[in-house]
């Protein structure tokens, strides 16, 4: 594994703890790339490393959310945070939400996937992917006070138990 990959995992590791403890509040997917560069920032300043990490930049005809760049390494990060329903909805012109994201990363080696499901009962389309999903469990106390009623009015209500994934393109 490279810097630029142990610093992607680590960061995305960190995020979860971080967010499952409700050290940070993830409201959107905003909320997400904001906590998840700064924590990848600050895990390449402790470590010393020869990365730099960027935001929102046009690769391969899309906006990646994460860019982690060093010498001879490229690293493309999405992430999502699925609290609305409306992100799985397929019309015929559009595949849904998720299924775009990992259609951009499959079979590339260079681009990952990070994913929070925060309501995964909810209905939702098939993926054509064979997904390897791990379960988080968010305190109950933490969960009350933080995360009981923040999804948007259009969706139920996070759940208790999620499911997060963070998938390399070639293992999609």
């Amino acid at each position: 594994m490279g810097e630029a990959e142990h610093v992607l995992r680590e960061s995305w590791k960190r995020l979860i703890d971080a967010y499952v403890s409700g050290e940070i509040v993830l409201r959107s997917e905003k909320d997400m790339e904001n906590a998840f560069a700064r924590i990848c920032q600050s895990l390449i300043t402790e470590s010393g490393l020869p990365l730099t990490v960027k935001r929102q930049q046009a690769r391969r005809g899309r906006r990646v959310d994460v860019t982690i760049e060093g010498m001879k390494q490229l690293l493309l990060l999405q992430l999502k945070l699925y609290h609305d329903k409306a992100d799985w909805k397929e019309s015929p012109s559009m595949p849904n939400t998720v299924e775009s994201d990992l259609k951009f990363a499959k079979n590339h080696k260079e681009t990952y996937v990070g994913i929070i499901d925060t309501i995964p009962s909810t209905f939702r389309v098939e993926l054509p992917y064979k997904m390897k999903w791990q379960s988080i469990k968010i305190e109950k106390q933490v969960f009350d006070r933080l995360y009981l009623s923040i999804n948007p009015k259009t969706s139920p209500p996070r759940e208790i138990l999620q499911r997060i994934l963070l998938a390399n393109g070639n293992e999609i």
